[in-house]
């Protein structure tokens, strides 16, 4: 793996994971909505400093060895897809996150970007388990880890807003 904070690129069939960088803040800021957090502990506010913080934050937390999170690009074009990361990789648990813009549902987009977190969470880092937390309404995230060899392993609620809590099924799958 590269040194902390250097950019880190993975390549799949049809996609390209790039780390976050200040090069997608108007891709990631347009296209975290309102409808693709519906099922996330996220309310998106559409405002540029705060992707701009969500970024900073991000190399932060690349440099310190917490997490890597990337920018799904769709491979030649490199179209803007949306978000994925590997969280906690300092522990023995580390979690997956993802999420697609609207039009990049329904293509295997996120079984495949799953997939290759996996297998590089396999090559580069040291862990116990792999967790993947879905709220257990989203039915299409859960076909994710399910297709994957994941098992539910807990349930639990999360706060989303002040009156909104998520159900969330843990979803592990181990090294």
């Amino acid at each position: 793996m590269k040194k902390p904070g250097e950019n880190i690129i993975v390549v799949t069939d049809r996609l390209l994971l790039q780390t976050v960088s200040e090069e997608f803040k108007f891709d990631i800021c347009n296209e975290f909505t309102l409808e693709i957090t519906r099922f996330m502990p996220f309310n998106p506010t559409g405002n540029i400093k705060d992707t701009e913080d969500f970024i900073a934050l991000s190399s932060q937390d690349l440099i310190s060895g917490k997490a890597i999170l990337f920018c799904i690009l769709k491979g030649e074009s490199k179209e803007f897809l949306g978000c994925c990361g590997l969280h906690n990789i300092n522990t023995r648990m580390v979690e997956i996150g993802l999420w697609l813009k609207k039009s990049a549902h329904g293509n295997g987009y996120g079984t495949e970007t799953v997939k290759t977190l996996i297998e590089f969470a396999e090559a580069h880092l040291d862990f116990e388990y792999l967790l993947y937390p879905v709220d257990k309404d989203n039915w299409i995230s859960k076909k994710i880890p399910e297709k994957l060899g994941f098992i539910p392993t807990s349930t639990y609620e999360k706060k989303k807003s002040g009156t909104e809590n998520l159900h969330i099924i843990e979803f592990r799958k181990k090294k």
